[in-house]
């Protein structure tokens, strides 16, 4: 809530109050096809090191690496079971 709902939003669900002015749009961590699309490890990357060419920016001087790993952890729980083609 300190640091991500302000994009993510409360619920992780992409909602958060800058989202209009941001482009891309946050990512949407309750969406099934985001844990299908996103691994552990690259999750923990992007938290650590930012994503290139869009407003997520890196939390390594705010987060230690175990605080990560618990982001990541988080992000990837909130997805729910992905879900695979036809269901």
């Amino acid at each position: 809530l300190e640091h991500c709902a302000i994009c993510h939003g409360e619920n992780a669900d992409g909602q958060g109050p800058r989202r209009p002015s941001l482009s891309p749009p946050p990512a949407n961590f309750r969406d099934p096809s985001w844990h299908v699309r996103s691994s552990s490890a690259r999750t923990w990357q992007i938290v650590r090191d930012g994503k290139p060419g869009t407003p997520m920016p890196s939390w390594k001087p705010v987060l230690s690496p175990s605080e990560t790993w618990d982001v990541v952890a988080y992000l990837h729980s909130v997805a729910g079971e992905p879900r695979g083609p036809g269901t």
